[in-house]
């Protein structure tokens, strides 16, 4: 096969513009189901407050070029969430779903370049339920809703696959160089030199193997590397003067650590230690991918076995697939550190090709061989199901707060519904009807379960809200904040203080190493609050009544950040009332 122009089956058509307005509307749902889910609950995980603090301290300090969390240069990841993340808060307001919003319209965008990456494939109907499975994924779901960088990064790295693949098939067309530089130049802003990674990857597998599929002439190589070189450069207008500001911070944490030290090195706890670590975690994206793409890893052994034995879409159209999915599977599986989303970017190809072997039964084009392979899902579907349908039980449990059971049973009496319902289905070998149950049913359930069970769960693991809106009820905004033992990043941005007032450890305020650091806190002039804990109280031996402090706050958390960790949290003020009250700076609003 060459690379003549080809044409989609039904493209340009009635039917295939009606099926275009009809994915706009997905993605249109598909961010309404992100939105609702994000309004639900408080900052998780240790990286949300973290973008979202540093987002709010750029707006109210006007410096628009260099990322700042609690007063620090923040390096790690490049500007552009940030300045999302601000144009929402202006529009919008401070609150948590609006800080979320840039990851849920580009998980949506995520979805929609899906669609035409599908159709330009495969046909506009299989296009349309490609991004139905993508974009009602777990993990996308999760994705969708959070706080981070991933949505925007996921959705212009596969921007940048549509105009690749549209050459393949289609032929040249003016715009198509312009417009792959453009997106990897938002991809690099979005996250950096893994902007560059999967499409690049991408790219170069398809010119080394599928050569006798679609041969690609060296202009267009040489108008691929152009868009490489200048997205670079787009990139760099941006990172240099940044860099230069920060001292040079930017190479150093944002590159030199968060990029490659990643590569080698487990960061954070992300990764196996040691040579027989690192090689037990070499397949663990196998799992992954299979938990991640829930409820459609009903499908996945029919997708695999079509993959490999030739029986979803044409040669070429399986070259595209592999070219996408493998040399990213293989980046990520060989990297050090491993955290679930890194494995998000060969999602999009996944659904395409489950999407094809659906289509395929539909245009009856499947054999026994096939059909026994689609069977099989089951048997990896309902265990999951089953483990998901019993978590509030788990949860109540182990968290011992049975109001847990109630707060689930909705989800979970709908959620076991959708599952009869799919799996009844499938084993009378409607699949399609199948896909279509789960594809309303799960982002239901999801949604039931944010607005329901996950509020109360949250009160076992976060205190932030709770213990900020102490500290403002106490001391206003005239009091410094100083931690010891319990460290937040989610505290810091529901204390709301302005981009000065940095929240500092106690041993940082410790002007002589031989007194105890209590002591020398409690004797410190003007109000303050220390967040700190029992434990670290029960260490330092630490008498609260005769250093003249208040408690003002006491809160039994779970810290997932620090390993699940179980903590009774303190907040202690001093010289409470020796200041006059001051006005308390507006809180940010919550859901």
């Amino acid at each position: 096969m060459t690379s003549e122009p080809q044409l989609t089956a039904g493209e340009g058509s009635s039917s295939d513009r009606g099926t275009t307005l009809a994915a706009l509307g997905v993605a249109i749902l598909l961010c309404g189901v992100y939105l609702t889910i994000s309004s639900a609950t408080e900052l998780w995980d240790r990286d949300e407050p973290r973008f979202c603090r540093a987002a709010v301290e750029m707006m109210r300090s006007g410096d628009y070029l260099v990322p700042r969390f609690n007063g620090d240069v923040r390096p790690h990841k490049p500007v552009l969430i940030y300045w999302l993340m601000n144009a929402g808060m202006e529009a919008f307001g401070n609150h948590e779903w609006v800080l979320r919003m840039p990851s849920a319209f580009g998980m949506a965008l995520a979805a929609l370049m899906t669609y035409f990456i599908a159709r330009r494939m495969m046909g506009a109907r299989t296009g349309l339920r490609s991004m139905i499975i993508f974009g009602t994924a777990m993990m996308p779901i999760y994705m969708g809703t959070a706080a981070t960088a991933d949505g925007t990064l996921i959705a212009w790295t596969t921007a940048s696959v549509y105009p690749f693949v549209d050459r393949i098939y289609r032929g040249p067309r003016w715009w198509q160089i312009p417009a792959i530089a453009l997106a990897l130049t938002i991809a690099q802003y979005a996250k950096g030199p893994v902007g560059l990674a999967v499409p690049g990857l991408m790219a170069i597998s398809f010119g080394l193997f599928a050569r006798r599929h679609a041969k690609l002439p060296g202009e267009f190589w040489g108008g691929y590397i152009a868009a490489i070189l200048a997205s670079i450069g787009i990139f760099a207008a941006w990172f240099m003067e940044a860099n230069y500001a920060s001292g040079g911070e930017l190479v150093r944490v944002g590159v030199g650590k968060q990029v490659v030290n990643r590569l080698f090195i487990p960061m954070e706890g992300h990764g196996g230690k040691g040579l027989v670590g690192y090689l037990a975690m070499v397949p663990i994206y196998i799992p992954v991918i299979f938990v991640g793409l829930f409820p459609w890893a009903l499908q996945i052994p029919a997708m695999l076995a079509g993959l490999f034995r030739g029986r979803i879409g044409t040669p070429l159209d399986r070259a595209v697939i592999f070219c996408w999915v493998l040399p990213t599977f293989i980046m990520m599986s060989l990297v050090a550190t491993k955290l679930p989303h890194y494995i998000l970017p060969v999602f999009p190809p996944l659904a395409i090709a489950i999407a094809g072997v659906i289509e395929r039964h539909k245009r009856d084009e499947l054999n026994e061989r096939d059909h026994k392979w689609l069977r099989l899902g089951v048997w990896i579907f309902v265990p999951m199901a089953i483990i998901g349908a019993i978590g509030p039980i788990i949860g109540a449990i182990v968290l011992n707060d049975w109001v847990l059971v109630g707060k689930g049973m909705p989800s979970t009496i709908v959620f076991a519904l959708i599952v009869f319902l799919a799996v009844r289905l499938h084993r009378r070998e409607q699949f399609a009807r199948a896909t279509t149950t789960l594809a309303v049913g799960f982002p239901a359930v999801m949604v039931i379960a944010a607005l329901l069970f996950l509020p109360q769960l949250e009160n076992h693991f976060k205190a932030s809200k709770e213990t900020a809106a102490a500290i403002r009820a106490e001391l206003g905004d005239s009091a410094s904040v100083c931690f010891l033992g319990f460290e937040e990043g989610s505290v810091f941005y529901y204390l709301n203080l302005p981009p000065d007032m940095a929240v500092r450890s106690i041993s940082e305020h410790a002007a002589d190493p031989d007194k105890p650091l209590f002591e020398q806190w409690a004797a410190m002039e003007g109000p303050g609050a220390l967040l700190t804990t029992t434990r670290d109280i029960e260490d330092h031996k630490v008498d609260v009544k005769a250093l003249g402090l208040k408690e003002i706050f006491r809160g039994d958390i779970i810290n997932y950040a620090k390993g699940a960790k179980k903590q009774t949290i303190l907040v202690l003020v001093r010289n409470a009332g020796g200041a006059e009250p001051a006005p308390q700076p507006t809180p940010p609003d919550s859901n």
